[in-house]
């Protein structure tokens, strides 16, 4: 069994045909299955007017009559509500470079408890923006890692769930020797490409080092099939093993298992899964 054990730098993966992309051109080639940007164009002075939705939508749906624009691009009245709030939100939420500087020039002049939130690395540009946020207690979880039996191990993945502007939220962690995972660090960022990643490992292990004098490094990696990721942390941490996330899995086989596989079928197909699962060899 020793012989099927992954080699250092060796990814251990599984990817759907349809994984999610992580780069702006092949962004662009992907179908767009929300509301289509030049409605969205159409829609945005009508919000900016304090138009309701329900008179947006007569009005698109006048439009749609009068072929100015495809009847099937027109967004349902969900989809127009959805639009005015997020606008809304954004008019509270979004601050200039001006805004972000003097709370980051606050932060760094308090004095800070090792529970407190700080910020460890910036990026202002706009088209690059990235916020990466820790604490001392955070940030110890990486040498405390380091000091549990087994591989030293990193977690890291982009969330769109939790955010109002559609900017990914990095998440960065660990995970101890039973599994438990130890949030190191989170970053806001305006894309997800290796770059982005990069810039986030590299401010968290700078302010590692800085902190606890520690040399950040990982022995394997888990994401989900994002070749950015792996790129990311190859780049910052060299060789290492990079892992398959199972939950990211197991989320895609249940789609294609409802979608493909009969009812009476699919207890077999899963306890064969699973089985695969547990093995070292690809």
């Amino acid at each position: 069994m020793s012989n099927n054990i992954a080699e250092a730098d060796e990814e251990i993966f599984i990817e759907s045909r349809f994984e999610h992309s992580h780069t702006l051109s092949e962004l662009d080639t992907i179908k767009i299955r929300g509301v289509k940007q030049e409605i969205k164009q159409l829609v945005a002075p009508m919000i900016a007017n304090k138009v309701k939705p329900g008179k947006i939508d007569k009005i698109l749906k006048n439009y749609a009559s009068k072929g100015i624009i495809k009847e099937n691009d027109l967004p349902s009245a969900t989809q127009i509500a959805d639009l005015k709030r997020n606008e809304r939100r954004k008019k509270t939420f979004i601050r200039t470079e001006g805004e972000f500087h003097e709370l980051i020039k606050k932060l760094d002049s308090d004095q800070r408890n090792e529970f407190e939130a700080i910020i460890i690395g910036y990026n202002l540009i706009p088209d690059d923006f990235c916020l990466v946020i820790s604490s001392k207690q955070l940030l110890n979880n990486v040498s405390r890692q380091a000091l549990s039996p087994g591989p030293r191990s990193l977690c890291l993945d982009g969330t769109y769930k939790l955010t109002v502007l559609g900017y990914p939220l990095i998440v960065v962690g660990t995970q101890d020797h039973n599994h438990k995972f130890r949030l190191i660090g989170v970053a806001l960022s305006r894309h997800e490409r290796t770059e982005d990643y990069k810039f986030v490992l590299e401010c968290i292990q700078s302010a590692v080092k800085s902190f606890f004098d520690y040399d950040w490094k990982v022995d394997f990696s888990m994401s989900d099939g994002s070749k950015a990721i792996h790129h990311a942390v190859q780049s910052v941490f060299g060789s290492h093993i990079h892992g398959m996330c199972s939950v990211h899995f197991w989320r895609n086989i249940e789609k294609k298992i409802v979608s493909f596989i009969k009812i009476e079928d699919r207890p077999i197909i899963r306890e064969d899964i699973k089985f695969m699962e547990n093995l070292h060899s690809q």
